[in-house]
Formats: structure tokens, sequence, C-alpha cells
């Protein structure tokens, strides 16, 4: 079965890959849900990191690797 390279996020694809059992190999997945996890833990943190800006006690321009000067 020939990969066609698919737009989108790839945390959809992997989802469902491994969902449907469409993963080519055991070892991606089995590591399917810790990559899955790790990339909702990125999400959360970014969404705390908004949080914080919109509370104004973080710099917007600090806090997204942009620094003033």
């Amino acid at each position: 079965m020939e990969h066609t390279p698919r737009l989108g996020s790839p945390m959809a694809h992997l989802d469902d890959e491994l969902a449907t059992g469409g993963l080519d190999d055991q070892k991606r997945e089995l590591q399917a849900p810790l990559t899955i996890s790790a990339i909702l833990d990125l999400v959360e943190l970014r969404l705390h990191q908004v949080e914080r800006v919109l509370r104004g006690a973080e710099d917007p321009l600090c806090c997204c690797g942009r620094r003033r000067g």
C-alpha cells in the first residue's frame, strides 16, 4: 500500500491511523498514544500561556520568543 501524504493536523492523522490500524509498523503504533499525549500537553501549556497574557501577567512579546528592541 502506497503512503499518500495528507495535509492538516498531524495529530488528527495519527489518531485516525491508530484507530483504524493503519500505522506502518508496531513501533509507531506503540508510540502513537504517547505522541498524542505529548502534543496535547504542549497545547495545554500554550493555552495557559495565552491565559496569562490575557490577564496581563505576561508580556505577549516575550512569551512568544520575540524581544523588544
